[in-house]
């Protein structure tokens, strides 16, 4: 069940609640993958492998 569905589930201080999306996880990496190279580099990225966060995270200070 959940190799192809999606569980968002949210909360407030009175109430909770769930959605379930029927999406495989192969989809949704897929269009991740996509969505972040979008917002990165103005291409479209393949797989997985190709994100590097490195360059994203914040420097610490030395």
């Amino acid at each position: 069940m959940g190799e192809s569905s999606l569980y968002i589930f949210g909360a407030t201080s009175d109430t909770v609640g769930a959605v379930v999306m029927k999406i495989s996880k192969t989809e949704i990496e897929q269009k991740l993958v996509e969505f972040y190279s979008m917002l990165k580099d103005s291409y479209p990225a393949k797989e997985i492998g190709e994100i590097n966060v490195a360059p994203t995270l914040p420097k610490m200070p030395k």
